[in-house]
């Protein structure tokens, strides 16, 4: 009787074993696609936030643009505009452009930093990564 009742625990054991490798089976399975849909995500991320830069950017040299015909309008015409509210609106605009490209340089950095910790799951490749030594801005002149 005995022997019957270790044979029973052992069958028991020996299926219970089988039954937790399928289920560590399937985790792992779940594992490894969820690290293909992350890298998938990020790329997405990625695209979306580098379209997000180049529109900002966009925006950014239209406006100086914009300034700059209005500089032109103020340097030429024959208003009454003393030269100290000239003066004035120039440093307002110097002060402005300075910290709107340090806000934009800035993000760049955070998310170069975030990027660059990230894990890359195996066989899969890297992405593309910000430089840090050109300020993340590579391929652009400025």
């Amino acid at each position: 009787k005995k022997a019957d009742k270790y044979l029973d625990e052992k069958l028991q054991l020996v299926s219970e074993k089988k039954d937790l490798q399928k289920h560590v089976e399937k985790l792992q399975s779940q594992v490894a696609k969820l690290s293909s849909d992350k890298v998938v995500l990020e790329n997405q991320l990625e695209v979306e936030e580098e379209n997000i830069v180049n529109k900002l950017q966009r925006q950014l040299e239209e406006v100086m643009k914009k300034n700059r015909a209005l500089e032109k309008r103020i340097n030429h015409s024959e208003s009454e505009t003393s030269e100290d509210e000239a003066s004035l609106f120039h440093e307002h605009y110097a002060s402005f452009m300075t910290k709107s490209m340090t806000a934009m340089h800035r993000s760049q950095l955070n998310y170069s930093k975030f990027s660059r910790g990230r894990p890359i799951s195996p066989g899969s490749a890297p992405t593309s990564q910000t430089n840090p030594k050109s300020g993340g801005a590579e391929g652009q002149q400025g």
